[in-house]
């Protein structure tokens, strides 16, 4: 966690405004995943640390209610967070991390939604993503004009789309471009077979 996001944690702790700092999240583009991993993050942190009682009662609350384990009123996402959810994305994750190919990395939160915010600016109606639930997983190394997204409603299903950095809705439905859509495995042929780079698998973390 960067120091910008860790700050904004620990303000909104101290004022007891998580809720209003999980808003700001999903306005900025955090899916519901990757602010719980956030929320996660920054448990972990402060925990090890001396705290007040009120305090943790208020962050494990709004934990909660991210994940839905609350009442209807009290929910902040329409659909439940499982926890069988979590640990299948948190697998999911650390095996395409090992599989992704030489130059690509995975986004840190932070560039997950920065990302997924200039796309949404891009994407003109009629173009293949409008109004499609993905979540940016990946973006190349010196280049995060190409971005690897994750179907949120089809979960075998990922996109490469070179973003056009124009910050602002293109006209030409064809853009920003997709260069591959399909399965994970399409997406390591297509790396593969684009000489992008010779394809080497990351040997971890």
């Amino acid at each position: 966690m960067d120091s910008i996001l860790l700050k904004r944690f620990t303000t909104a702790l101290s004022k007891k405004r998580l809720d209003t700092l999980v808003r700001e999240m999903k306005i900025e583009g955090y899916s519901q995943l990757a602010t719980y991993e956030a929320f996660s993050e920054f448990h972990r942190l402060w925990d090890a640390k001396p705290h007040q009682e009120d305090e943790q009662d208020h962050l494990l609350d709004i934990m909660d209610r991210i994940c839905g384990w609350c009442s209807d009123k009290e929910k902040i996402f329409s659909e439940p967070l499982t926890n069988d959810a979590i640990a299948a994305a948190r697998e999911q994750r650390r095996w395409n991390l090992e599989q992704l190919p030489e130059g690509w990395f995975y986004a840190t939160p932070e560039e997950s939604a920065s990302l997924w915010k200039e796309l949404q600016k891009e994407l003109p109606k009629g173009h293949v993503l409008f109004h499609k639930r993905i979540q940016v997983m990946a973006h190349r190394h010196g280049a995060t004009d190409d971005i690897l997204c994750h179907h949120l409603d089809e979960p075998n299903r990922y996109t490469v789309v070179h973003l056009t950095w124009s910050m602002k809705t293109e006209i030409n439905e064809r853009f920003p471009t997709i260069e591959m859509d399909g399965s994970f495995h399409d997406f390591i042929n297509y790396e593969k077979k684009s000489g992008w780079n010779e394809y080497k698998p990351t040997s971890g973390w």
